[in-house]
């Protein structure tokens, strides 16, 4: 006769509470340069008591701004509305404050965000936008049996059972399952990995509201957001680009970064960078907006490069590239016993990362080893090095566009050309 596997003990109910995520973005503050970090998210779980209670955030903005989000907690009994208070004071050059306020409906599931402009006493402009979300969680079964189930019919072998902002956890061998009271979501450890390095169930993203079981490409549903992953790129898209990409893909390519939102005065604009351009997007409406083009020809990068050749080695010449990555540029010195030519491999880069108000730049770096040719006279090899070492011992700057110049894209042709893309002219 054998003996029945023992069966796992029933988790106790979890205790009602409320899941609240703060996302604040600081939009303009002249203490922060632009490469400074201007945005905090939280996750706060909040119990439900029998007296009201209150929970304090702090924070330290730029000078002498702080910032107070002060959220008053309901009754267990009648859990409706979560009221938060959000205060920004300064010392300098006066004492003052500005106070703001928000009302957020609680329901279990996934919670609609709530945007809240942040203004500075007597400024009519937003400082900061801070975007609220909150989730209540009643006392009720746990569903630890239903993630347990689920990972059975996967396959994967059940691991640690845990709450997590919003819901609850079950990692496995293969991956982690995730539950936020209505869905239960699956993803396999590559999906998790990239989850978790953008803040897992405590960052701005919340629970996955779908599987991401394939691999080794696979996309992954948020709120908000859809997290791609293919061919090597991995992009966070907000919810208007990704119902936009499936239509542009064709001629754009895949989304190899994140979507940025640009706040402009008409509105804000969803900025996507993708293989062979832009996407671009208004999310308002919500509606692909067209951007303005700009093509630079292999041959004016390769004069740009010249002009530093000519001071380093007056003399020598750059040819246009053979196709890479990376490109590789026939370069031609007359050195000591006649011309000597050399493959040397460039990378061309935009810096800063496109942005509509910085001063940008083009810069080419080396990218790979340079092969004198063998049997090179060692006079002629010291000259050849020499001249390298003059041309490429920095990066090189090629050309700068001035602040304001309405870049929002940038990318390096297959041929050694670029392509540029700027705003609309009825979104400068």
């Amino acid at each position: 006769m054998t003996t029945p596997p023992p069966q796992r003990p029933p988790d106790p109910p979890p205790p009602p509470h409320l899941d609240l995520t703060l996302d604040l973005r600081v939009l303009n503050d002249e203490n922060f340069a632009p490469g400074d970090h201007t945005r905090h998210a939280s996750q706060i779980r909040l119990p439900l008591r029998e007296r009201p209670h209150t929970h304090r955030h702090d924070l330290r903005l730029g000078g002498s701004r702080t910032l107070t989000i002060a959220v008053h907690c309901p009754l267990d009994r009648h859990p409706h509305t979560l009221r938060v208070e959000a205060t920004i004071r300064e010392t300098r050059p006066a004492p003052a404050r500005a106070r703001h306020h928000a009302r957020l409906p609680l329901r279990p599931g996934p919670a609609a965000p709530l945007d809240l402009p942040l203004h500075l006493p007597g400024d009519p402009h937003p400082y900061a936008h801070l975007t609220l979300r909150c989730t209540l969680s009643p006392a009720g079964p746990d569903p630890g049996g239903a993630l347990h189930a689920r990972a059975g019919s996967l396959g994967w072998t059940p691991g640690h059972l845990q709450a997590v902002p919003g819901g609850y956890q079950l990692t496995t061998d293969h991956g982690t399952l995730y539950h936020d009271g209505q869905r239960l979501s699956a993803l396999h450890h590559h999906a998790d990995a990239h989850y978790q390095a953008r803040g897992g169930p405590g960052g701005p993203l919340g629970l996955p509201t779908g599987d991401a079981l394939t691999s080794p490409g696979w996309t992954l549903a948020f709120a908000r957001h859809t997290l791609r992953h293919d061919r090597g790129h991995t992009a966070l898209l907000t919810r208007a680009a990704a119902a936009h990409w499936p239509a542009a893909g064709a001629t754009l390519g895949l989304p190899v970064a994140d979507t940025t939102r640009l706040d402009r005065p008409r509105g804000p604009l969803d900025v996507t960078p993708c293989e062979h351009g832009t996407l671009l997007v208004d999310p308002t409406r919500p509606a692909r907006i067209t951007p303005r083009t700009l093509s630079v020809r292999p041959a004016r990068v390769t004069r740009w490069l010249q002009a530093h050749l000519d001071r380093a080695a007056p003399g020598a010449t750059f040819g246009d590239p053979w196709p890479g990555p990376p490109l590789r540029y026939p370069l031609t010195l007359n050195a000591p016993g006649g011309p000597l030519t050399l493959c040397v491999p460039l990378a061309l880069k935009v810096s800063p990362a496109p942005d509509a108000r910085r001063e940008v730049h083009l810069g080419a770096r080396q990218a790979g080893l340079i092969d004198l040719p063998p049997g090179t006279p060692a006079r002629a090899a010291r000259h050849a090095l020499r001249a390298l070492d003059d041309l490429l011992r920095r990066p090189l700057q090629l050309a700068a566009l001035p602040a304001g110049n309405h870049l929002i894209g940038a990318h390096v042709t297959p041929d050694g050309g670029l392509h540029l893309d700027f705003l609309p002219t009825d979104w400068t």
